[in-house]
């Protein structure tokens, strides 16, 4: 097999693979903070350049540059035109976040140069080349979906700040979430997301332990006791408050028929950005922007960004109302 192909065999280039894709199709859904979005440059800076060198090793060197010249221009606004045309003729829409902060993640191409100039002394399999290539190309496709629509819409309430709370809590305790608190000083922690700042209330810790066992196959039983592992304290959050600037964010259900009918008994959950603001006579309620993760059906779709705003004010506005 040729030398070249070895790349695709690394538990390097492999790791930073399966770390990019857990990431883009389950961390970045279920936490979507200043890590997960990170983590996808960093683990795709690095497997990116080392793709294209196991076809063309003879311009390791060039590969890199252009890596990082195209990274920049990805991450900058005049980038806006061209993903505003290939949107308007394309199957599905892509989208990036212009963040000038994601490109602290540039160094790591020099590590993705020196590992490509490393001789592979531990590989896996051949018969995953092709797979791994085809599944790290979806990778790079992947990472681009338009998962994060930006709306910037505002709807006016007849109702004053503390009733739209109230009311958004009964929402929330249908799907789970905290609630949530005009009173941010009672906050006892806070999180940057996006520049701005989240805020909590944590009610107690809770101390979790283990006990490991050896286990008696034959009678299908536990014998004695190896070890206890006691787990690091974890925080017991009870309330998230909305911020001094109207700022708190809320999911809301948005699974459609096809995916009820693959996933019977599973929902599809999107986040979206809100700001509240107003007084005791009326406020109003800012849409700031939606995530959604994965390959969600709202991705693939010309109209999806439509479709999701739709359900959008039949899961929150219509209800609030």
């Amino acid at each position: 097999m040729k030398r070249k192909t070895l790349i695709f065999m690394s538990p390097l280039f492999i790791g930073a693979l399966a770390i990019l894709l857990i990431n883009d199709f389950f961390l970045k859904f279920h936490f979507h903070n200043f890590i997960t979005g990170k983590l996808s440059d960093v683990t795709g800076l690095f497997i990116f350049p080392l793709f294209w060198i196991a076809f063309f090793p003879k311009f390791r060197k060039l590969i890199c540059y252009l890596t990082a010249l195209l990274f920049v221009f990805w991450k900058s606004e005049f980038s806006q035109v061209f993903i505003d045309g290939w949107n308007a003729f394309s199957m599905f829409n892509i989208s990036r976040v212009v963040d000038y902060t994601d490109l602290f993640a540039l160094p790591v191409l020099f590590f993705s140069y020196q590992h490509s100039l490393k001789e592979i002394q531990f590989y896996l399999p051949r018969i995953i080349v092709a797979p791994v290539a085809v599944l790290a190309f979806f990778a790079f496709c992947a990472t681009s979906y338009n998962n994060n629509f930006t709306y910037n819409r505002t709807y006016q309430l007849h109702l004053s700040k503390q009733e739209v709370v109230s009311r958004l809590n009964s929402l929330r305790k249908d799907t789970m979430q905290l609630p949530i608190s005009l009173d941010v000083q009672r906050a006892d922690t806070s999180v940057v997301s996006d520049s701005d700042t989240l805020y909590f209330s944590i009610a107690s810790y809770e101390h979790h332990t283990d006990t490991l066992f050896k286990y008696d196959y034959k009678a299908q039983k536990t014998t004695d006791e190896i070890d206890t592992v006691m787990h690091l304290k974890n925080p017991k959050y009870d309330t998230t408050f909305i911020s001094n600037s109207g700022f708190f964010t809320m999911k809301f259900d948005v699974t459609n028929e096809d995916d009820a009918k693959l996933y019977p008994g599973m929902k599809t959950f999107a986040e979206g950005k809100f700001r509240l603001n107003g007084d005791n006579a009326k406020c109003e309620l800012k849409l700031i922007s939606v995530y959604i993760g994965g390959s969600a059906k709202y991705q693939r779709e010309k109209d999806g960004q439509d479709i999701l705003l739709k359900r959008f004010e039949k899961e929150i506005i219509d209800k609030l109302k």
